[in-house]
């Protein structure tokens, strides 16, 4: 999303927040819950998504640039 503020995921509402807070606490935690959701039935990315497509390759791409940083 292109407001920092706005949830990465429609669906379960993690924020940017949520995946600095994992690369702080050393443990994908939130990420991983939000990979085992984002395979169950309540994921509705195709109707709650912007573009119609799950959020866990772009949430992966942030994790790993934050935890370069």
């Amino acid at each position: 999303p292109k407001d920092p503020q706005s949830p990465l995921c429609a669906c379960f509402g993690l924020t940017r927040e949520d995946v600095a807070a994992d690369v702080r606490d050393g443990t994908p935690t939130r990420i991983r819950a939000l990979n085992a959701k984002s395979t169950s039935p309540e994921a509705r990315c195709a109707t709650l998504a912007a573009n119609g497509q799950c959020c866990m390759p772009e949430v992966r791409k942030l994790y790993l640039k934050l935890k370069e940083q």
